[in-house]
C-alpha cells in the first residue's frame, strides 16, 4: 500500500483529497457518485470511460464481493451500491487513472440512468432497512440498553469491596469496611479511605485530607490531645472523619461512629430529609405544565384517530404521534422562564 492523491468528483465538481491509502497498482483515483437523494439504479454504462486511454480500471459494486471492503480502500467512501442510493454523494463507481485529469475525465463518460425515488418511504420498509433512527423502537431499544449499563455498573459496584485493616483480640485482620461496629480499632496508612468517624489513639506524622467535610483546600496534621468538646468540625485535630484519605503518615484510631450515623452520613440525611418549597412562580408553573401535558395528548389522539380513519396503518399513525407529542414539549421552557424571572421582565 501507498499513499497517493485522489479525486473526488461529485456532479462535475472535483475535490482533491491528500494521503488517502489506495493499492499500490492505483495512481489517482475518481469517484463518480449518485446525483439524487434517493433512486433505484436502472442502468449503469462504464464502456466509453474504460475506453479512454489513461485508465487503468473501473470499480462498482460488482466488482467488490463484500461492500464493507470498500471501506477499506477510502475510509470516506463507505459502500459502492449495486441496487439503490440512499443519498447525493453515494459512491456508484470508482475510475482509477494515471492521472489525475485522465480520472476525473473518465467520470464524465459514465452514463446512469437512476429513477428518482421520494425520500421519504414507509417507516416500517424504512426502519427494516436501517435507514430511520428516530422510531420509538429506537427509544424502546435505547432504554433497554441504558438499564442494562446500570444494571451492570450496579453490579460491578457490589464486587469493588472497600477493605480495612482492624486490630481485634489482638490480631491484624483486613475486612470490609461495611462489617466496622463502634469500637474496633482501625489502622490507617498513607492513602488509605477513612472508613467510619475515628477517635485518633496513636499517630505519625499523620495528614488526612479533608477537603469534602470541611472545604479545607490543604491535608489537616492529625493529633492525639484532648480538646474541648465544643471546639468547630474542622478544628477536631484528635478525629479522622469518615470519606476523608489520608494522605501521609500513620495512625490509629478507635470507631465512634459507622454508616449514618458519622457526619457525612448526616449531612447525607439531612439533604433527604429537605423540605421542597413551592412559591407562587412554581405552582404556577407547575398548572401550565399539567394544562400543555392534556393539550399534546388530546392532539396525540386527534391525530391517531384521524390518521386511522384516513387508511394509514396503526404502527405509522403510533410512530407519528409519539413524534408529534415528543416534539411539542417545550424543552426550553424552564430555562426561559429562569432567565425571565431572573431579569423580573416577565
Amino acid at each position: 500500500m501507498k499513499r497517493i492523491d485522489a479525486i473526488y468528483h461529485v456532479r462535475g465538481e472535483a475535490e482533491y483529497v491528500d494521503d488517502l491509502p489506495l493499492p499500490s497498482e492505483m495512481l489517482y483515483a475518481a469517484v463518480f457518485a449518485s446525483p439524487v437523494a434517493h433512486g433505484k439504479i436502472l442502468s449503469l454504462e462504464i464502456k466509453d470511460a474504460l475506453a479512454l486511454e489513461g485508465v487503468v480500471a473501473i470499480f462498482t459494486a460488482d466488482d467488490i464481493p463484500d461492500s464493507n471492503q470498500w471501506g477499506t480502500i477510502i475510509a470516506d467512501c463507505p459502500l459502492l451500491t449495486k441496487d439503490e442510493v440512499w443519498y447525493v454523494g453515494q459512491p456508484i463507481a470508482v475510475v482509477v487513472g494515471n492521472t489525475k485529469a485522465i480520472a476525473q475525465k473518465a467520470t464524465k463518460l459514465i452514463r446512469l440512468e437512476v429513477e428518482e425515488l421520494p425520500i421519504i418511504v414507509n417507516s416500517r420498509e424504512a426502519f427494516k432497512q436501517g435507514h430511520i433512527i428516530g422510531t420509538p423502537r429506537t427509544f424502546v431499544l435505547g432504554d433497554v440498553e441504558e438499564a442494562q449499563a446500570e444494571k451492570a455498573i450496579s453490579s460491578l459496584a457490589k464486587t469493588v469491596t472497600t477493605e480495612v485493616t482492624v486490630l481485634r483480640e489482638g490480631q491484624t485482620l483486613k475486612i470490609p469496611s461495611k462489617d466496622l461496629v463502634p469500637g474496633d480499632i482501625v489502622l490507617l496508612s498513607s492513602g488509605d479511605k477513612v472508613p467510619a468517624d475515628l477517635r485518633l489513639l496513636k499517630v505519625r506524622n499523620l495528614q488526612v485530607d479533608e477537603s469534602a467535610l470541611t472545604g479545607e483546600s490543604v491535608p489537616v496534621d492529625k493529633l492525639t490531645q484532648t480538646l474541648s468538646p465544643n471546639i468547630p468540625l474542622a478544628e477536631r485535630t484528635n478525629m479522622a472523619y469518615a470519606g476523608s484519605f489520608v494522605t501521609f503518615g500513620q495512625g490509629q484510631g478507635i470507631v465512634i461512629a459507622t454508616a449514618n450515623d458519622t457526619e457525612v452520613g448526616q449531612i447525607s440525611q439531612a439533604m433527604e430529609n429537605r423540605v421542597s418549597l413551592t412559591t407562587p412562580l412554581t405552582r404556577k408553573f407547575a398548572k401550565f405544565s399539567r394544562t400543555l401535558l392534556y393539550v399534546v395528548l388530546t392532539l396525540a389522539a386527534l391525530t391517531f384517530t384521524i390518521g386511522l380513519g384516513q387508511g394509514e396503518s396503526w404502527i405509522y399513525m403510533f410512530e407519528a404521534t409519539v413524534a408529534l407529542a415528543v416534539s411539542a414539549i417545550p424543552e426550553g421552557l424552564p430555562a426561559v422562564v429562569t432567565i425571565c424571572s431572573r431579569s423580573s421582565r416577565c
